[in-house]
């Protein structure tokens, strides 16, 4: 899985550094999350919910967090609120261990985003130029080294090993 994410980060960081507009690369990460999160979202909420749920079809779309799921994934509110029931349907999967839970593992679409948007500031102050991206990733070697994260210390805790890797790859490659 972690060449997974280092191959996506040499990418990411090689179409940034090609196409040299903020602007261009944005609106393209922007446009490989956002239409395939909002249909699975609306999938999920619209066709398997009613479908799954053990309450009646009307508690079901009378429920606030049908539409609540809906809205925090596409504000990208859930990183680290697996325990909140931001990823919960009202019913759906109710006798499953993780009671009523969809797509918990869309969290990691919004650590993805947030390295983009990382990336994207590093880029714009210079940190990408050879010199700089050199003192960059020996920081993050160096933190990932530590007992305690000092510069990712604001990565959610839990799976740090993929929280940190996913992100670092993306920022510093």
């Amino acid at each position: 899985m972690k060449a997974f994410f280092f191959l996506s980060g040499l990418l990411v960081t090689n179409s940034l550094i090609e196409k040299r507009s903020i602007i261009e690369y944005m609106v393209s990460r922007i446009f490989r999350i956002f239409p395939a999160l909002a249909f699975v979202l609306l999938a999920s909420a619209f066709v398997l919910g009613p479908l799954a749920t053990a309450l009646p079809t009307g508690d079901y779309f009378g429920n606030s967090n049908t539409y609540l799921y809906i809205k925090r994934q596409l504000l990208m509110q859930s990183w680290g609120t697996q325990d909140l029931g931001y990823y919960n349907l009202p019913g759906v999967f109710a006798d499953n261990p993780y009671k009523n839970n969809v797509n918990a593992s869309l969290w990691s679409l919004v650590v993805e985003f947030y390295a983009y948007c990382f990336l994207a500031a590093i880029y714009m102050i210079g940190m990408l130029e050879k010199r700089m991206a050199t003192v960059l990733i020996a920081l993050v070697v160096l933190d990932s080294l530590l007992p305690v994260r000092i510069i990712f210390s604001f990565l959610p805790r839990g799976n740090e090993d993929f929280s940190f890797c996913h992100f670092a790859l993306h920022v510093v490659l």
